[in-house]
């Protein structure tokens, strides 16, 4: 990762050093293109209602484990300036302008003290940006459709959320979750185990092996697509996603070399067509120029 305002501190990135104006940053929890996950990750329910429980559910039907990566957490104090505020509950607020032209925001202020990493997520459609405060520096948000935030593990929090000019009213969504780096870790020691070693590499072709400790899944961050034949050991398989998103494999126990070759759908017909039709363009020509040599000599 290049920044290009040095000393940032970036997650859990590792600074490696700076060049001019640019810092250089190295995440120490990088992972392979594929790696073993457990066979419940074939049902890992992508769909729940925040992306938290997302995360969640991808960890512990990848792992097996129990644990979370993300906890629910409560919040209160959230107001309204120059609006009227309404709790709805499950994290869902309503808000009306006093003055349908004039702007007005709803705030939120708190304190972590307690070294808990926490995150928000929010969705407010009929608000321009939120502004996030923590201590001494400020980030602005423009995506209100939905976006997750690390508020960080200390500090003084402030939350501003900026409501458009265009509508009076409007409803805003904000959930909180403490993070647990406890289960990150674990669950990046036990994905990192066994993972694709990567030999050969291109735009159409990948080739390394891997060691499945047991019959399991071999995950890839690639996404899905009909183009790509893949190989195991030299036989053919099929390549599987859930819902057409990131493919994956079946493997048994031991070692594998597993090859995947991409060539777009529809690329043998597209040059089939493409080469008769230059042909076809040929003989034109050829027809043409002869009839041309005819007239000459005529």
């Amino acid at each position: 990762v290049i920044q290009d305002e040095y000393g940032r501190e970036i997650r859990t990135f590792d600074y490696v050093t700076t060049s001019g104006s640019q810092s250089l940053y190295e995440n120490p929890y990088a992972l392979s293109l594929g790696f073993m996950v457990d066979d419940a990750y074939a049902d890992w329910d992508y769909n729940r209602s925040l992306p938290p429980y997302v995360l969640n559910d991808f960890v512990q039907k990848t792992t097996g484990t129990q644990d979370l990566l993300f906890q629910d957490t409560s919040f209160s104090g959230l107001v309204g300036e120059g609006c009227d505020l309404s709790d709805l509950g499950n994290g869902q607020f309503s808000y009306t302008k006093e003055n349908s032209g004039d702007e007005a925001s709803l705030k939120l202020t708190m304190d972590i003290t307690d070294g808990q990493t926490r995150y928000i997520y929010y969705r407010a459609g009929n608000c321009d940006s939120l502004k996030v405060s923590r201590n001494d520096s400020v980030k602005t948000y423009s995506d209100t459709r939905g976006h997750l935030v690390e508020l960080g593990n200390e500090g003084h929090i402030e939350l501003e959320f900026v409501t458009d000019s265009d509508h009076s009213s409007g409803t805003v969504e904000l959930y909180m979750f403490t993070y647990d780096p406890q289960v990150f870790e674990e669950f990046y020691n036990t994905v990192s185990r066994n993972t694709w070693e990567i030999h050969e590499f291109s735009d159409t072709r990948i080739s390394g092996t891997i060691t499945a400790g047991e019959d399991g899944i071999m995950f890839t961050s690639i996404p899905y697509d009909s183009g790509w034949t893949v190989t195991v050991d030299g036989k053919k398989v099929e390549p599987e996603s859930i819902n057409g998103s990131l493919m994956y494999i079946h493997l048994t126990q031991g070692t594998h070399t597993v090859e995947m070759t991409y060539m777009p759908t529809g690329f043998i017909p597209g040059f089939i067509l493409t080469a008769g039709s230059c042909l076809i363009f040929a003989v034109l020509i050829l027809r043409i120029q002869k009839k041309k040599n005819q007239s000459n000599k005529v």
